[in-house]
């Protein structure tokens, strides 16, 4: 998956989404956002995902759930989580998707001069 990635990423210029993107994937990337949310809030955000397709999820469960992946995925031997050391950090917990998106959209509006150099 690693390659596939990699090999889509020289042939154009892409948005990549994933934990080990700016650590694994694409170390050498231009610009790389480091997107984080508090274990509640992301847990809240999965319930109701959940519930608009039908499904009732407890909530302490979904924190439970979501806190156990973050460990496993962050001491995991191969293509740990963690941010990379030049990324933006941006805490989206008490963003709404819309201030998400115009912060992204001024990051990449900031270094768009950059790009390629």
């Amino acid at each position: 998956m690693v390659q596939a990635q990699q090999k889509m990423a020289q042939a154009a210029v892409v948005v990549l989404e994933g934990r080990d993107i700016g650590t694994v994937v694409l170390p050498k990337a231009e610009l790389k956002i480091f997107m984080i949310a508090s274990v509640e809030e992301r847990a809240r955000r999965r319930k109701n995902d959940l519930a608009l397709v039908g499904i009732e999820a407890n909530q302490d469960d979904l924190v439970k759930e979501i806190d156990a992946r973050d460990q496993k995925d962050s001491t995991r031997e191969a293509s740990p989580l963690r941010k990379a050391p030049d990324a933006i950090e941006l805490d989206t917990s008490n963003l709404t998707i819309e201030e998400q998106v115009d912060f992204i959209l001024e990051s990449v509006r900031n270094y768009s001069g950059k790009v390629g150099s």
